[in-house]
């Protein structure tokens, strides 16, 4: 019987000192669930042809950029960024020659989302200063109609902007004012 209680203590020292170290990684462990949350809905929309023409015109603009025609638009020839000054999509270009499929668009898209998590989460735990009520925060972000509304409304590039400027937000509260610039 004693053996039995003293492999129940060794057994719940174990699983506290486990979880302890998941501390460690949970802002990054929700930031992975969160993006594959947002991809599979995002795979979803697309499987059931819900998607609009934007994504179309975007897969075309990075893949006129890997065959040599920089950005072009895809009806008029002409260049996007005479029409809309998006440099972050040349952030794509690498991850379409990974994935040549719309799927890369959508993966970059849910994972931009996904991956504001964790300065948002720092962002959190500096203001708060409390583990939970920044993993509450942070899961409030990721299940929010308008986080949500601007995924499943076609492609836009606008879903990359959370994180850079949670990224430019925490540079300022820790005062490194090198990562800001």
């Amino acid at each position: 019987m004693t053996s039995l209680i003293n492999f129940a203590k060794v057994d719940l020292s174990r699983m506290k000192t486990a979880l302890i170290s998941l501390e460690k990684y949970e802002a990054y462990l929700l930031s992975v669930l969160s993006t594959i949350f947002f991809y599979l809905l995002k795979v979803n929309q697309y499987n059931r042809y819900e998607i609009g023409f934007e994504l179309a015109d975007f897969e075309t603009l990075v893949w006129n950029t890997i065959n040599g025609r920089f950005l072009e638009y895809p009806s008029t020839g002409l260049s996007f960024l005479g029409e809309h000054f998006s440099p972050i999509l040349i952030l794509l270009v690498p991850i379409y020659l990974i994935i040549n499929s719309p799927h890369a668009l959508l993966f970059s898209q849910a994972f931009f989302l996904g991956i504001a998590i964790i300065p948002l989460y720092f962002i959190a735990r500096k203001l708060t200063n409390n583990r939970l009520a920044s993993l509450a925060f942070c899961l409030s972000f990721s299940v929010s109609r308008v986080v949500n509304y601007g995924l499943m409304y076609d492609f836009h590039f606008e879903a990359f902007y959370p994180v850079i400027i949670f990224s430019a937000f925490l540079s300022i509260i820790y005062d490194r004012w090198s990562y800001y610039y």
